[in-house]
């Protein structure tokens, strides 16, 4: 037999080769220098596995009739809050700001409509004018304050309650073909998120906007009921106004107007005329300085701060009868929302009271609103009629007198002979005793039916925890399907 030749077999111990002859592959490779071919991507080796799908990123925006927010979620606050103001309406090339007393002139011409977005009557409004403001705040929010790459995201949009359908489809074009590219948008109204970042299920939620005071109630984050008053921030700006304009040469502008609502404005505690403090209050002036230069002074009493407060939000001189159902107070309005509610849900919410909105910030506005509130229900209580007429004294008398029939009925049912069949052993039920049982664990039931406001961190913090925790909307508006349906894509008859 033949011995095997061991030499010509390959040693099974791996050989450095040094030179360029180590760059040699083996067989069907070239002998020269080359980039290796492997059996497999880059991607796969270095990279995530490829049964990973890493998560879409999301952008929040938050709009408003005047100003815009934007974020990323799981922040506590928007990265930037940009104000809508006439400085920003300037074109490229008009080098007005550097004149001389140009923000004092530029302040005293200008009127409400300069200092917002839209009007909420779309009727003869220019639209194209509203897309073009909104999409120069929406570049400098992306290519100044967010400074993120330009590709499609998801995005969650948080809008008014009350949003007209045009204005909606402006914002909603701008959002899938402006700077931001969104691939699909999650839409959300501010009184549900309101709700969420105050960490309940249930709210009377009064957003003090702009234009107007809308009243929602919310129970298991369902909009139940919804109302509005045309009294907001704008007006009470305008009252201001009046009560500055009042003993003086010229008409004080609106920027001076609202500049003074928001440091000097306040609002009483008690509507009690003729008191001892207010008298006080009434003898005290306070000097106002406006205008930059400081030419023009303002003496006005300290008292006369609050009237914009009462005259916009309360209006005690006007009585119920006279007042047209979108002309309302804002604490006559909570009251009739919580009566038309159901009784399980007035009761939750109106223990749950949130005020917020622009005014929020005025000294008295949020306690006064509770106190007003609460003394119209223990006034009227829950009867839905307004005024008997000729029979109010009748039925001030008939709610004191008993009911014998009634009466008579509770005490037959009490002597009653209880029967043969409710003295034998009942069987026990599971279910009842373990709810007994969890019932005990809860050392303080949840309070209902008490006049009680709380706090809320805000819209944009409801929508940041939302996303955060990546809970599907309600409302999801997909690219190519508004691109194709416009508005008929979100699924509500238009």
């Amino acid at each position: 037999m033949a011995t095997p030749d061991i030499l010509s077999q390959r040693s099974p111990l791996p050989r450095q080769r040094s030179g360029l002859a180590g760059l040699s592959g083996g067989a069907g490779t070239p002998n020269s220098p080359h980039t290796p071919v492997l059996g497999r991507s880059i991607s796969s080796q270095y990279g995530s596995p490829s049964n990973y799908r890493p998560e879409e990123e999301l952008v929040i925006y938050g709009f408003d009739a005047r100003a815009v927010q934007a974020g990323l979620p799981g922040e506590v606050s928007p990265r930037c809050y940009i104000q809508y103001s006439p400085e920003r309406s300037r074109r490229i090339g008009d080098f007005r700001g550097a004149l001389l007393n140009y923000g004092e002139t530029l302040a005293d011409s200008s009127t409400a409509e300069d200092w917002q977005l839209w009007n909420l009557d779309v009727r003869g409004q220019d639209l194209g004018l509203v897309e073009d403001k909104l999409e120069r705040l929406l570049r400098e929010v992306h290519h100044t304050h967010l400074l993120m790459e330009a590709k499609p995201r998801k995005t969650v949009l948080v809008v008014p309650a009350c949003l007209p359908y045009p204005l909606l489809d402006v914002i909603l074009r701008l959002m899938f073909q402006g700077p931001h590219q969104s691939s699909s948008i999650q839409a959300y109204t501010r009184p549900v998120l309101h709700a969420v970042a105050a960490g309940v299920r249930s709210a009377l939620t009064i957003d003090i906007g702009w234009h107007e005071t809308t009243v929602t109630a919310v129970y298991e984050y369902r909009e139940v009921l919804q109302r509005q008053t045309d009294r907001g921030t704008r007006a009470a700006c305008e009252e201001m106004r009046i009560v500055l304009s009042e003993g003086q040469r010229s008409k004080v502008s609106f920027a001076t107007a609202e500049d003074v609502t928001t440091r000097l404005a306040w609002c009483k505690s008690a509507s009690i005329p003729g008191s001892v403090d207010d008298a006080a209050e009434d003898d005290s002036n306070t000097v106002l300085q406006i205008n930059e230069n400081l030419t023009q002074t303002i003496t006005i009493p300290f008292l006369a701060l609050s009237r914009p407060a009462e005259t916009t939000f309360f209006d005690a001189q006007t009585t119920d009868n006279h007042v047209d159902d979108n002309h309302l107070p804002v604490h006559l309005l909570a009251w009739k929302c919580l009566l038309a509610l159901p009784l399980d849900v007035r009761a939750t919410c109106m223990s749950r009271i949130i005020i917020t909105g622009e005014s929020i910030l005025i000294p008295g506005l949020k306690s006064r609103l509770l106190s007003e509130i609460d003394a119209l229900v223990k006034h009227k209580g829950w009867d839905p009629v307004m005024t008997y007429g000729s029979a109010a004294e009748a039925r001030k008398a008939s709610m004191h007198v008993p009911n014998t029939i009634i009466e008579a009925n509770r005490e037959q049912k009490n002597d009653e002979v209880v029967s043969a069949a409710s003295r034998q052993d009942q069987e026990i039920d599971e279910i009842a005793e373990k709810l007994d049982r969890e019932a005990t664990r809860i050392t303080q039931p949840p309070l209902k039916a008490v006049v009680r406001g709380i706090e809320t961190l805000g819209a944009w913090a409801g929508a940041s925890i939302i996303s955060n925790l990546r809970v599907d909307a309600a409302v999801e508006i997909k690219r190519d399907e508004y691109l194709k349906h416009g508005l008929g894509s979100i699924g509500h008859a238009i």
